[in-house]
């Protein structure tokens, strides 16, 4: 069993060398509540594993959450909008943006339901489909940096932990379960961007 002494040591090691991380002097910041706050460690992490992918990605980065979008698309063709949004928690706002870009760029095409007018169906294009799978190629690469990182048995824990997170916390503080909100995004780049 881990003293409390130890584990106050090990805390104060990890929040030292988070800093580090960041480019600061170990104690240059007090992080208070924030030493055990999830939510610094959930950004950061997350914008650290973003660069590592658009490194990998170069010429055929995109905007940040749009390889998931084309991912959804591609692998459940006809996929809605509504669909699209609940999955990879975006707001009706965001994921609209994101295939009119993507059907400008011809990655995808939008068909009107039949049933619904209102609603779309997207397809992948011969075009986002060759896009996808050169992705898909750095997607496995960036795993690979993530497993060596944090060992794969360790990113397979991260990952059940995110989900329990998302499909626990709601339902524990007494509120629905539903996509998350989202702040409003810069305008996506163009594929000739680069890294994004």
């Amino acid at each position: 069993m881990v003293s409390t002494a130890t584990s106050a040591q090990q805390t104060q090691d990890d929040t030292a060398r988070f800093l580090i991380a960041l480019g600061m002097a170990e104690g240059e910041v007090d992080l208070g509540l924030l030493t055990e706050f999830p939510g610094p460690y959930l950004r950061v992490g997350y914008e650290r594993a973003y660069q590592d992918f658009a490194r990998l990605l170069g010429e055929d980065t995109l905007h940040p959450g749009y390889f998931t979008v084309l991912t959804l698309i591609r692998r459940n063709p006809g996929i809605n909008q509504s669909t699209i949004g609940k999955v990879a928690g975006r707001d009706k706002s965001w994921v609209t943006k994101a295939l009119r870009f993507m059907e400008d760029e011809d990655l995808i095409r939008r068909e009107r339901v039949r049933d619904d007018r209102r609603a779309h169906a997207s397809f992948v294009t011969d075009k986002g489909l060759a896009l996808h799978r050169r992705m898909e190629e750095k997607a496995q690469q960036h795993l690979e940096h993530l497993w060596g990182v944090l060992g794969r048995e360790n990113c397979a824990i991260l990952v059940r932990m995110l989900r329990t997170l998302i499909t626990r916390l709601p339902e524990a503080a007494g509120a629905p379960c539903a996509a998350a909100e989202t702040a409003p995004s810069p305008r996506p780049r163009a594929l000739s961007a680069g890294a994004g």
